[in-house]
């Protein structure tokens, strides 16, 4: 009998979207680019300040992840054209 190649599965690396670090925008973008953001489980919100004013503003409830640099992406991604913003409390 002829021997069957054994499958391998690699790990790519992503952004693990536990609910700890994914987060909702509740509020506009206001003129000194602050928004207010929600965990999706609803127990914590914070304040996070945009770091692209020129990127184009997010709709409400649109979920972000807060990745290991410290910054709330979109959930697309880091390649999203949409605004990422930096927690502030």
């Amino acid at each position: 009998p002829t021997p069957m190649a054994t499958p391998t599965v690699e790990a790519s690396p992503t952004q693990a979207t536990l609910p700890g670090n994914l987060w909702s925008i509740v509020s506009d973008v206001d003129a000194d680019g602050i928004a207010t953001f929600t965990s999706v489980n609803g127990l914590l919100a914070m304040r996070a300040q945009c770091q692209c004013r020129e990127c184009p503003e997010p709709e409400l409830y649109h979920q972000y992840v807060l990745g290991e640099d410290g910054l709330l992406v979109p959930i697309e991604g880091a390649d999203s054209p949409l605004q990422k913003f930096k927690p502030l409390d």
